[in-house]
């Protein structure tokens, strides 16, 4: 019995709901990259005629009030998604950098961001502005 053998029996069978997850995440992202050029169309092209209708071969997903293809709507917008995705550990990261007011290991948060001498609940004391 080699290690691969032993890896590969540990490691427990995929669930039904993980499995429809990762199906859900495949179907996403293959919408993302290829639906503009499966059903090409203009995500702002209205048509009044055609508002609040149901599917057709033009559009699988029906039409919203102003006459607009949802599916079309939908590939453009997910068009962003992989670059989102990318920046987001990026931007994630420099923010907290930045932020004092982000919580992290070392700073934790306060549980009012004014200071005690603001009209705030500071510990649970009502405190009263200085007016003169």
């Amino acid at each position: 019995m080699s290690f691969l053998d032993v890896t590969a029996s540990r490691r427990p069978p995929l669930s039904a709901d993980r499995l429809a997850s990762v199906v859900l995440i495949v179907l996403v992202a293959a919408l993302s990259l290829l639906g503009p050029l499966i059903l090409p169309g203009d995500p702002v092209a209205q048509s009044l005629m055609k508002a609040l209708t149901g599917p057709e071969a033009a559009a699988p997903l029906g039409y919203d009030h102003p006459g607009r293809s949802v599916f079309c709507r939908l590939a453009d917008a997910l068009l962003a998604l992989p670059g989102l995705l990318a920046m987001e550990p990026w931007t994630g990261t420099r923010l907290a950098a930045k932020d004092p007011a982000m919580p992290s290991p070392a700073r934790p948060r306060r549980s009012c961001p004014l200071p005690p001498s603001g009209s705030c609940m500071w510990e649970g004391v009502r405190q009263r502005p200085n007016w003169g």
